[in-house]
């Protein structure tokens, strides 16, 4: 072997135990949720949930994502939609009525007062049954989802799970390569 070839495949290996070691070091993150652990964040209040990737705070929907769940992730995202969909549309059928019952012509002008009186009730009738049909739409979505997030210990299992998968990682060094694996009891 020439000495340049020799330098060629000695900067070539250098670059990939480089590269390795760059990759070695970034382990994957821990995923945790306060609560789970014995030390909080600092503006976290009394029972609140907030989830973290390694020391990044995460929404509960990546959280999930995260764990590997992203079915459900994308079951929660839609139900929140439909959620705020369905309070916004519901607030605005509930303005749109009130809109209609204020809106009511008087009857101040010449002609029949009992026939003008009866159309003012008609539409003040019409503007209430809009407002009322609004109110429950806006209780419809209150009901139908009233808790978007799975519950605490579904969370916690998630947690569990992934953070066990972390428990058996492959390390590459300068000087050896291998299988990490932590065990704890």
């Amino acid at each position: 072997m020439t000495p340049r070839k020799a330098t060629t495949l000695a900067a070539i290996a250098m670059a990939v135990i480089a590269a390795s070691d760059v990759r070695a070091e970034e382990k994957p993150a821990r995923l945790w949720m306060w609560g789970s652990v014995e030390r909080p964040p600092p503006r976290v209040k009394p029972g609140q949930r907030v989830f973290f990737h390694g020391d990044r705070e995460v929404s509960i929907s990546e959280f999930v994502r995260i764990a590997g769940h992203a079915e459900l992730a994308d079951r929660m995202e839609r139900r929140q939609l439909h959620r705020r969909l369905m309070l916004a549309g519901g607030v605005v059928v509930v303005f749109a009525g009130g809109a209609i019952a204020v809106t009511a012509a008087p009857c101040d002008g010449p002609g029949l007062q009992t026939e003008c009186n009866e159309d003012r009730n008609a539409r003040q009738h019409l503007g209430l049954v809009v407002s009322i049909g609004g109110m429950a739409v806006v209780a419809g979505a209150v009901m139908l989802f009233p808790n978007l997030r799975p519950a605490y210990h579904d969370l916690r299992k998630m947690e569990q799970e992934y953070n066990r998968r972390l428990q058996l990682a492959p390390v590459v060094g300068r000087s050896s390569a291998g299988v990490e694996a932590r065990l704890r009891f």
